[in-house]
């Protein structure tokens, strides 16, 4: 997945099996487009996220992806890829109430007419009705 150097690297505080489940899942995290390493105590330094993820949900998208991985929900390194691009796309899906120009709204609505973009969120609901 492509990804983006932060501008600034994000310091993100952690419990400390969060922080012990992304660094043991460098390899990954780093095939999603997530770059974090060791900063000591129980922070790590987020040094570049997936391109469709916004600058204001970066952090919230490490928590997320830190606690799931520390619960060990997944064991097969294809499931966990699976689920972390998921939590990812999910994040940079467009949402109700998302302020949005009427020329990205229609730019987006070609799209899917086009076959483009799949007719549905990342978590398989319609995003519209027939």
């Amino acid at each position: 997945m492509p990804s983006q150097l932060l501008l600034s690297p994000l310091v993100v505080t952690l419990a400390a099996e969060e922080k012990q489940a992304l660094l043991e899942n460098g390899p990954l995290l780093e095939h999603a487009g997530i770059e974090v390493g060791d900063f000591g105590g129980s922070t790590v330094l987020l040094r570049a996220v997936p391109c469709d993820v916004e600058q204001a949900d970066v952090e919230d998208m490490l928590v997320e992806i830190a606690a799931k991985l520390a619960r060990g929900s997944r064991d097969a390194l294809s499931e966990k890829t699976e689920w972390v691009l998921h939590s990812i796309a999910c994040r940079a899906a467009v949402k109700a109430g998302d302020r949005a120009s009427p020329q990205e709204l229609m730019a987006l609505a070609e799209k899917i007419l086009a076959g483009e973009v799949p007719p549905f969120c990342p978590t398989a609901g319609p995003v519209c009705s027939s």
